[in-house]
């Protein structure tokens, strides 16, 4: 019988069956590849290296050990890369090997080979899927056995909670369980960020000090790279498909970390619930926010001007463009029907700024009472030193919906009486108790916010969301546990309360307990208590679990609700490594600090199997032997202030690289992780719309230019005013509508706008610089001029007048001349357009002193002011000052004359149009005063006018009777034709 090998060399020749024979060979590689690639990025992620890339070392030390783990690891990641380049070859081979085979057979045969073929591919994925798994499971036991891991047999809980209908993908799955606080790598290094970032805090340096660490950070960020994904294509592509899911919202459960999807309608049925509540909320007609603004804005301004407030706090309070509140809701997985607690954003509303004031000004006063505990370990201190017994009850009281239920105006009449009797308030403030408890009624007054399009008030208690409840509620709280306590016939031995929670030791009967219940349940109609006794002997307070012993004194140890994850930040987010560590560290600390002796192995086990488990942490991260604590250098060391403190984006290495960089100049850097899922996958908030903001903006011409400016309003306001000054034709005041005017332009209002919010003025003005220097913008004033130190990573155009110098076109000159550490930076240079020619290296830039630097050419302009000179204090002369402050005096007296030419053809101009409507309607030209009638100042500088005599009085009035018969005159000239028709008399 002809086998199909045979059939296939009788009909096309060996050539072709050796060709399908070696397709089918390369299928089944990809296949074992693939698996083996798998693998491999699992041992990467799990801190496990294979057994055929682990070295041995005759040195046995820890850091011997460490070093060979390291360089096991680094051979891990080389394999992978290697294993992708692999796949890639095997890829295009097989693409190419099917495309030759598809032209040379039939139809019938093709459809036979492919079947075939993916029918051996499929046997040997599966086959060699199976042998990866099983020596995964083998190198990972053989690890615990080496490193004496606690064995894993704590099932691993689930951190998605899907309660729609939507079915979740494998992938979709995967990325919500990484946690919505999860960062990804970002694409590109964000220079520009970096810059405005760095820029304003440059000017508290000298001019030379700002120069070097310009010329640093410069060199660091031209070498840059971005840092490697920490996501897989297949990950990324979830996050989009979750994005462009209408039907679901994505949330933050109410406690236990876990993240929750919901249906659309679901959670907006579950919001409206809430607003239902009319004795809680009340619809409003209008946005209240500029209202309460302007309100805010004018108390602040009182005590501004009576010297209370002084000027750099008065514009910190200030508000500006606020924002409204935005109402949404945390999903209570722990409790039937999951309902949600509602949260009030108030970020940047009109009062956020003065309650976070008074936040602090308030701090002290909390606390002051033998009841408060702080957290945790307050409470365990305070309960070691306690003796429980046997016939103690241990209960625990909570106050239902205690921020939506304190009474405000109550609360805030005990602050201002604890105010009066402070002593320490004038070393806080010089505001007075009644300015406070005006200013604390206006903040918590101005509790409105939006849902959906809409506008609510609370009407009763804080929001929850603001700086201020916490503290009116702990305060309200000390008096109202002090009246309680004071007033009942049966007291505790204990009551110690954090906010809401109140833990109790009751020594009395439950009959007893129960009428104590109805006591402080009647001392105030909107506070209530729920109570909860132990159980076996144990009662939960707070994140401690207090079980009393037959010794008198409790045992402790750190409880865990049902609902809890687990799940912290993710060792995979794209966090600086302090980050990481710093999880690790705080949950052992706390396990010492809050488990007694008898429970803190079981914790740390715990610890250790839910940080490598559930959050991929390596197992070398995590150190549990002792508490983390952190060595004072108080009194070794001087405590040195920084001279700043810079929030840059974390871009991995390079970050650390800037961070010494600054470190140098005494200032501080923290950094911060962008691109988190939690703003990507987010869509249940109400999105402040972006033309409501202060910041850089856009506004293009149709001839391909732009106006690039900056607002501290919010952007649509600036805009109207643009539009109107184009209505008016008011050249001056908008070079957008001048361009226009005079070019016969089309202003594309519709595609305006705003590229950045920006609320710092100074970071505001830095970035409308880096803005000009990267757009092609229509001629305008500058104002602040970047330094030419960055052009290197900033990509440049110039600007329409280096463009007609330049070439007639818009194609800007190249200059290859590296930068010198040298070169002045009050110059100008022209650089290259294209990010590839501005990605210039270090060598490049740090050129050696025999090359000699380009010659440059200064510009000057009235208004246009250097960055380098704005922030880099007072330097030296470089000899040139005379000729350069000739230079700008002669530029000035220039641009003096051509502003009096423009000023005195608009007048002459507008002089025409008035003596065309004097003309048209009869009317006078009314004559100024000879400089000889003006009266002269007396000795004392005071100008008062002479009183004219009773002839002088009696002309006037003719004058006037005359112009007023005159216009009548003119009205009448008008009007009458049209009465005549209508057969009216109007002037009888």
């Amino acid at each position: 019988m002809q086998t199909f090998k045979h059939h296939l060399i009788q009909l096309y020749g060996e050539p072709t069956q050796l060709s399908v024979r070696q397709l089918q060979r390369d299928l089944v590689k990809t296949a074992k590849l693939t698996n083996h690639l798998t693998f491999l990025k699992r041992c990467r992620d799990s801190d496990t290296i294979p057994l055929g890339l682990q070295l041995k070392s005759a040195v046995d030390t820890p850091k011997a050990q460490r070093i060979l783990h390291q360089a096991g690891i680094d051979l891990t990641r080389e394999r992978i890369v290697h294993t992708r380049h692999q796949l890639h070859d095997l890829n295009t081979a097989t693409s190419a090997s099917q495309s030759k085979i598809n032209q040379q057979l039939n139809p019938d045969d093709l459809s036979k080979v492919q079947s075939f073929n993916d029918h051996t591919a499929q046997l040997a994925f599966q086959t060699t899927k199976l042998k990866q798994i099983r020596k995964f499971d083998q190198l990972r036991s053989r690890k615990r056995i080496c490193t004496n891991d606690p064995p894993t047999t704590q099932p691993i809980k689930d951190t998605v909670v899907n309660l729609s209908q939507h079915r979740l993908s494998q992938a979709e799955h995967k990325v919500l369980s990484l946690g919505l606080n999860f960062a990804v790598a970002p694409k590109k290094i964000p220079f520009s960020n970096i810059v405005q970032q760095v820029e304003p805090k440059l000017r508290f340096l000298s001019k030379a000090a700002a120069n070097d660490i310009r010329l640093k950070i410069t060199n660091a960020l031209a070498e840059a790279k971005p840092p490697k994904p920490n996501l897989s294509k297949e990950e990324r592509s979830a996050i989009q498909d979750l994005r462009k899911n209408q039907s679901i919202h994505i949330l933050q459960a109410d406690k236990g970390n876990a993240t929750v999807v919901m249906d659309q309608d679901t959670y907006e049925d579950k919001i409206c619930d809430l607003l239902k509540d009319k004795e809680t909320y009340s619809k409003l007609k209008r946005d209240p926010t500029p209202a309460n603004e302007r309100k805010i804005n004018q108390q602040l301004l009182t005590l501004h001007r009576s010297d209370i407030l002084p000027k750099a706090l008065y514009f910190q309070l200030r508000s500006s463009s606020a924002k409204s509140p935005i109402l949404f809701g945390q999903p209570k997985i722990h409790k039937p029907l999951i309902p949600l607690r509602p949260i009030i954003s108030t970020r940047g509303s009109s009062c956020y700024n003065t309650a976070r004031h008074l936040a602090n000004i308030l701090q002290p006063l909390v606390g002051q009472t033998q009841h408060h505990v702080t957290n945790s370990k307050h409470f365990i201190d305070i309960l070691s030193k306690t003796k429980i017994q046997p016939s103690d009850t241990l209960v625990s009281f909570d106050v239902t919906s205690l921020f939506t239920n304190v009474p405000v105006d109550q609360a805030c009449d005990i602050i201002k009486q604890r105010l009066i009797s402070d002593p320490d308030l004038e070393s806080r403030t010089k505001l007075t108790p009644d300015q406070i408890h005006d200013l604390l009624l206006t903040c918590l007054h101005s509790n409105s916010f939006k849902w959906r399009s809409n506008f609510y008030k609370q009407l009763q208690g804080a929001a929850m969301g603001s700086p201020l409840s916490p503290i009116i509620a702990n305060i309200f709280m000390e008096h109202f546990e002090h009246q309680a306590l004071k007033s009942a016939d049966k007291s505790p031995s204990l009551w110690l309360r954090y906010v809401d929670d109140t833990f109790v030791i009751w020594p009395h009967s439950t009959p007893d307990l129960h009428h104590f219940l109805d006591h402080i349940n009647n001392q105030h109609p909107s506070i209530k208590f729920t109570m909860e006794t132990e159980h076996d002997n144990s009662i939960p307070f707070l994140d401690v679990l207090i079980t009393k012993t037959p010794s008198g004194f409790p045992s402790h140890q750190i409880y865990r609700k049902p609902t809890h994850t687990d799940r912290y930040l993710n060792f995979r987010s794209h966090h600086h490594p302090s980050v990481h560590q710093s999880v690790s560290n705080s949950l052992i600390r706390r396990a010492h600090q809050l488990s007694d002796k008898a429970h803190l192995q079981q914790e740390l086990k715990h610890i250790t199997h839910a940080l490598t488990s559930i959050n991929q942490y390596p197992r070398r991260k995590i150190n549990t032997r002792a508490p983390y604590h952190k060595t004072s250098t108080t009194g070794t060391q001087p405590d040195t202030k920084p001279t700043a403190t810079i929030v840059l984006p974390y871009i991995g290495k390079t970050s650390h690289r800037l961070q010494r960089i600054l470190r140098s100049a005494n200032i501080l850097v923290r950094h911060q992780s962008n691109h988190k899922l939690y703003s990507t996958l987010h869509s249940h908030k109400d999105k402040h719309p972006s033309n409501k903001q202060p910041g850089v903006y856009k506004i293009p011409c149709d001839c391909g230019k732009v106006y690039i400016g900056e607002t501290g309003r919010d952007f649509d306001t600036r805009l109207k005013e643009h539009k109107t000054h184009h209505r008016r034709s008011d050249w001056d005041k908008s070079a957008i509508v001048k361009h226009a005017q005079q070019e016969l332009h089309h202003i594309h209002w519709d595609k305006s706008h705003l590229i950045t919010p920006i609320r710092h003025w100074h970071t505001r003005r830095v970035r409308e610089a880096i803005e000009i220097h990267q757009h092609n913008t229509v001629p305008q004033d500058p104002g602040l001029h970047i330094n030419s130190i960055w052009h290197p990573i900033l990509p440049h155009h110039p600007t329409s007048d280096q463009s007609s110098t330049n070439s007639t076109t818009n194609t800007p000159t190249t200059n290859t001349s590296p930068i010198h550490p040298s070169v002045s930076p009050d110059t100008t240079y022209n650089h290259p357009t294209t990010p590839t020619q501005s990605s210039t290296t270090r060598s490049q830039l740090a050129t050696s002193p025999t090359q000699a630097p380009p010659t440059p050419t200064p510009r000057y302009n009235l208004r246009q002011r250097e960055l380098g000179n704005l922030g880099g204090g007072d330097g030296e002369g470089d000899g040139k000052d005379d000729e350069e402050a000739a230079l700008i005096e002669e530029a000035r007296q220039q641009q003096e004359e051509e502003r009096k030419a423009r000023h005195a053809k608009m007048e002459a101009e507008r002089e025409v149009e008035r003596q065309r409507i004097r003309e048209k309607y009869g009317l006078k030209k009314k004559v100024a005063e000879e400089p000889g009638m003006l009266p002269e100042p007396d000795d004392a500088g005071r100008i008062t006018r002479k009183k004219k005599t009773p002839a002088e009085m009696q002309q006037a009035l003719q004058q006037q009777d005359d112009e007023e018969e005159g216009f009548m005159d003119t009205v009448k000239g008008f009007v009458a034709p049209f009465a005549e028709k209508l057969g009216l008399d109007l002037f009888k």
